[in-house]
């Protein structure tokens, strides 16, 4: 046999060199895959994950079955793909708003209210990380599963951040900020699925005033004042009525 001489490694193109241009092939992959995410979004928006199946989605976009697994080889795949999508647009909007206020309590109520206005500010992404923190059932795989994990550690990054910065500076008193991240990220949660109740109880039990009172009690178990508290919790907006 005639020894092959060692292919060059491929050079770097010089800077200031214009980018390659897009086939028209990948264009159409491209777009094809953003009009998959934003149907499959509005049908999430709609009815939750069970309005979106392969056999609703295809005909939604005039596909048939075999086209629509060209670009995805399951339900699954598609769904993890939208979370993945949620939980980094969230990421963006939690550094945003943290980048716009300077005290550090109030920075991570500021982003934690993000994500407490999601619900009418963007249902559909909302239901998809709610499906994925509160659904008890395991239906991933693992590394699909960790690669998800690693975004919400992405998303929480921020709020570790400020309640670092919150130690720091006095606001809080030293702790775990990991622990306090996962406990406020618990509440959110928790609380959010008390939604349906409010229509049943007074209002100190609904959920705009219970979330309040255990982020007030959380806070001050960590060593923040009322004064810090009550400045922080403004940004979600006035108190609601206890009576």
């Amino acid at each position: 046999m005639v020894a092959m001489a060692p292919r060059a490694a491929p050079k770097d193109p010089p800077k200031g060199a214009p980018e390659k241009a897009e086939t028209p092939r990948a264009k159409r992959r491209r777009e094809k895959l953003a009009e998959i995410h934003e149907t499959a979004l509005r049908l999430v928006g709609e009815g939750g994950l069970p309005a979106l199946t392969v056999v609703r989605l295809a005909r939604e976009l005039g596909l048939a079955l075999g086209g629509l697994y060209r670009y995805y080889p399951s339900l699954s795949a598609l769904v993890v793909a939208l979370q993945r999508g949620a939980l980094a647009d969230l990421a963006k909007q939690f550094e945003a708003a943290g980048r716009a206020v300077d005290e550090p309590l109030t920075r991570v109520v500021s982003m934690l209210n993000v994500f407490v206005r999601m619900p009418e500010t963007s249902p559909a992404p909302y239901r998809l990380i709610d499906e994925l923190i509160s659904a008890p059932e395991v239906v991933l795989a693992d590394a699909d599963a960790l690669g998800l994990e690693a975004d919400v550690g992405r998303v929480l990054s921020f709020v570790h951040g400020g309640l670092e910065a919150c130690a720091a500076s006095g606001v809080l008193s030293p702790g775990d900020a990991e622990l306090r991240t996962v406990q406020l990220w618990t509440v959110l949660h928790g609380v959010s699925h008390m939604r349906k109740r409010d229509r049943l109880v007074p209002p100190k039990l609904r959920v705009a005033a219970l979330r309040r009172a255990t982020l007030r009690d959380l806070f001050a178990s960590w060593g923040a004042t009322d004064a810090h508290i009550a400045h922080a919790l403004d940004v979600m907006g006035p108190a609601p009525t206890r009576t």
